[in-house]
């Protein structure tokens, strides 16, 4: 077997070990490896004698196919978080509708019909009012709220 095959066997192999890798993962993490082994391919079967062209190829290639996908498709992969109204919440009253829970030390409150974790310094009971101070994920940080006496 001459040099010239061992090299079309080495990038073929390239080529198939990277498609298999990108057809496997949900990411695209080898892409730009395959494009560069297929052209590096394709060269090496043009240039039989200088090898060392097909190496350069299948660099440059893969360098170019990846700064192309990071600068034209930056904005799929790298989406911005999607705002929320959630932040409107801090600060405003709601009720507990289900009390604390001695063991996990959190409450319910309901919040336009959704219901939401709440954990609090004091222990809540149905029916009070607690202020949101925090909103981490699903679940809320609040205080209890300060009932107002009427003295009329």
């Amino acid at each position: 077997m001459e040099a010239y095959q061992i090299c079309l066997i080495v990038w073929a192999a390239v080529f198939v070990i990277t498609l298999v890798a990108e057809l496997i993962t949900d990411e695209l993490v080898s892409v730009w490896f395959c494009i560069g082994s297929l052209f590096a391919l394709v060269v090496a079967a043009i240039f039989q004698k200088y090898y060392w062209i097909s190496i350069i190829v299948f660099i440059v290639i893969s360098s170019v196919s990846l700064t192309v996908f990071l600068v034209f498709f930056r904005k799929l992969v790298f989406k911005p978080a999607p705002k929320t109204n959630a932040q409107e919440l801090i600060g405003q009253k709601f009720k507990v509708c289900q009390e604390t829970d001695e063991a996990t030390n959190q409450a319910q409150v309901k919040i336009h019909g959704i219901v939401y974790s709440a954990s609090s310094e004091a222990k809540l009971c149905v029916g009070d009012e607690v202020i949101i101070d925090k909103i981490e994920g699903n679940h809320l940080l609040v205080t209890k709220a300060k009932e107002e006496s009427n003295n009329e």
